[in-house]
């Protein structure tokens, strides 16, 4: 809004066209655009078997198991409150009425 340069992540199939890009944003008219494909998303083929949460009883989780099927800061921090509610849910089973 301010003239700075804007930084905006979209996920595709495939590189977008300018003007599908212009159909989703607002740009300042003349303003410069640049795609960057980053190739960061692995093609997964199915049955293909993923490592759990859990990784045993002891209480040990695999923060990142989400980052499998995908990646993404957003998908990290969905696993990361998943193990956070499997580690609070481990704790409370554990707890005794006065605490550990």
């Amino acid at each position: 809004e301010r003239g700075e340069p804007q930084v905006y992540k979209t996920m595709a199939t495939r590189c977008l066209t300018e003007a599908e890009v212009d159909a989703c944003f607002k740009r300042t008219p003349g303003s410069r655009i640049r795609i960057v494909d980053w190739h960061a998303y692995p093609q997964h083929s199915a049955p293909q078997s993923f490592r759990p949460f859990v990784l045993d009883n002891a209480g040990v989780y695999y923060v990142n198991a989400i980052e499998q099927a995908v990646s993404s800061m957003e998908s990290s921090l969905l696993g990361a409150r998943n193990v956070v509610n499997l580690v609070a849910d481990w704790v409370a089973q554990r707890r005794e009425p006065q605490g550990f």
